[in-house]
């Protein structure tokens, strides 16, 4: 490897030097095409960073080294643009990939900069690399490759809202959607504003209408026309679509979280007057609502319930994620927390990623068997919450194998599992988790109350705390329909209103920083462009605005994340 990536330097030296001569813009493209093909087969031996999906070259970057190689990467790009022609803005030039690879040895040294307990060192990592994809895309802007990697980065950052506007920038169509659900559910259940989810949303319905009215009409037609082959190709299409784990799980995260966000606006939550199934029939009539969103299509609920293996299809393009982003089994909003925890490479890899389609599977099923068993209790059917007991054995016995490697994600699935024995048990069955609700649900508040409580312009974008939080903001509403569905008076626990509250004000006073860094985002921005140009490196004007830019954005985003925490939780708070 050593000798190999050596040569491929040396080659990659030589064709830089003939550029430099070269007096055809032909030659030059033709010399920069060996040179950049060279850097690419350095970067998939790992050289400039680790990767989730080869684990065969492992390769850490020591602290400094990625800075040195991404100012190396840039110099070369801000060298050659000038004397290259785009004649189109969706044609792809050899040159590309150096703020691509440059943003891929910045993440690498933010990766080892976290394992060495250094987050601020890491955040200043993340928003480099973001802000050398932002120039890169200023000259390329439908670099696919690019866009994905920025996209990534600000899910990193926390910021849910600029997660999804890259994301729009791709143009996915809508049967796209369907492979590429991993890039925008992170962003989608973890604080992106109405108006961006209801955009993706809008896409998801219309591939639904494809799937069941447009494929359909294919079929007859191809059958009238005698194609019969076709037929047969249209049906399996439409059968794989219709039981696409991934669009079951958007639809599925759309509902758990759209419901979170109409109960927050239920006028009977205001202070002085706790929720009751007495007072609130806004809140009886949302809970139908929700339980029927949240419960799959019969279509998927044969899958569900008639098989004990796998019954989904899989269609994730999984090669579309970054080289230091894995895919995630667990919560999507928790994404974030999981890259922040866990090293790039992953200890258990396959090439048909079993790992991932076992672990996202159970995360699904473990969603619907929350919503089946509150639907359950609310219609008092024995042999429904007797099945419901049996599905939660099975669960919990799988879930002991995955890998959901942060602490966040484990408190969510302790908490979604007591909900589930809280819900189902009675006083004739026992509970099988000792970790009661109440509990559950301060634990999985701790973390995000005591990272918002006291922001620092790094801090707060750090470990995906504002994601993290805003996950947890849903939670105190499913607790409340859950007491719904037992027919229980919905004044929450001492223990829930309190998490809340402490929640809703940590939220509040790291929305109040972010809008003062966002009126004087320098402050923060210079402490980042110090660390790119370490050692005395210069910078330029560019780079500079444009990490300000990048500062700019992420505090935009995180202030509308944090503003609708608390306006979650500060009515659940008035409980108290």
């Amino acid at each position: 490897r050593s000798w190999l990536v050596d040569e491929l330097h040396a080659r990659a030296g030589a064709c830089a030097d003939a550029v430099r001569t070269a007096n055809e813009e032909s030659e030059k493209l033709k010399l920069l095409r060996r040179e950049t093909s060279a850097l690419i087969i350095c970067a998939d031996a790992n050289e400039y960073g680790a990767s989730w999906s080869n684990t065969n070259a492992r390769r850490d970057v020591p602290v400094g080294r990625g800075r040195d190689v991404a100012r190396s990467m840039m110099a070369s790009y801000h060298t050659y643009r000038p004397q290259l022609t785009r004649t189109d803005p969706r044609e792809y030039l050899p040159i590309d990939i150096f703020p691509y690879l440059a943003s891929r040895a910045l993440v690498a040294e933010g990766a080892a900069s976290k394992a060495a307990g250094d987050d601020d060192g890491c955040v200043e990592a993340l928003v480099s690399a973001a802000a050398l994809l932002e120039i890169g895309l200023k000259h390329s802007p439908h670099n696919a490759s690019m866009l994905f990697d920025l996209a990534a980065l600000y899910m990193l950052l926390g910021a849910s809202n600029k997660t999804l506007l890259i994301l729009r920038k791709l143009d996915v169509k809508h049967i796209q959607m369907s492979t590429l659900m991993q890039h925008f559910l992170p962003a989608w259940v973890g604080g992106a504003s109405e108006a961006e989810v209801n955009n993706v949303h809008t896409r998801l319905d219309y591939l639904e209408r494809e799937i069941e009215n447009d494929i359909d009409k294919s079929i007859v037609a191809a059958f009238i026309n005698g194609k019969y082959t076709k037929c047969l190709e249209f049906t399996t299409f439409r059968r794989t679509l219709g039981s696409a784990h991934s669009l079951a799980s958007a639809s599925t995260q759309h509902a758990w979280a759209s419901y979170a966000n109409l109960l927050a606006q239920d006028p009977s939550t205001t202070r002085g007057h706790p929720l009751s199934p007495e007072t609130s029939e806004f809140s009886k009539a949302l809970l139908m609502a929700c339980l029927q969103s949240l419960d799959l299509s019969q279509r998927n609920l044969r899958h569900y319930r008639a098989r004990d293996d796998d019954g989904w299809t899989y269609v994730d393009d999984l090669k579309t994620n970054p080289s230091w982003l894995s895919p995630f089994v667990g919560d999507p909003a928790l994404a974030a927390c999981d890259w922040w925890a866990s090293p790039i490479e992953r200890d258990v890899l396959d090439p048909k990623y079993e790992w991932f389609y076992a672990g996202a599977r159970d995360t699904l099923r473990r969603r619907v068997l929350l919503a089946r068993s509150m639907k359950a209790r609310n219609d008092d059917s024995s042999a429904e919450l007797d099945a419901a007991r049996d599905e939660r054995e099975k669960l919990l016995a799988a879930h002991s194998t995955h890998d959901e490697r942060s602490e966040q994600s484990r408190n969510a699935r302790a908490l979604d599992f007591a909900l589930i024995d809280d819900v189902t048990s009675s006083s004739s069955t026992t509970r099988t988790t000792t970790l009661s609700v109440e509990d559950a649900f301060e634990q999985t508040c701790r973390a995000p109350i005591a990272a918002l409580s006291k922001p620092t312009p790094l801090g707060v974008l750090a470990r995906g705390f504002v994601s993290a939080a805003f996950h947890a903001s849903s939670y105190s509403s499913y607790i409340r329909l859950a007491r719904h569905t037992k027919k229980a008076s919905s004044r929450l626990d001492a223990k829930v209103t309190t998490a809340a509250g402490e929640l809703a004000v940590a939220a509040k006073a790291s929305q109040k920083a972010c809008e003062k860094w966002l009126r004087a985002p320098r402050e923060s921005s210079d402490a980042v462009t110090s660390w790119y140009a370490a050692n005395g490196a210069p910078i330029d004007d560019d780079t500079r605005e444009v990490i300000e830019d990048v500062m700019r954005e992420a505090y935009k985003s995180l202030i509308s994340t944090l503003s609708r925490i608390h306006d979650r939780l500060a009515p659940i708070a008035s409980d108290a």
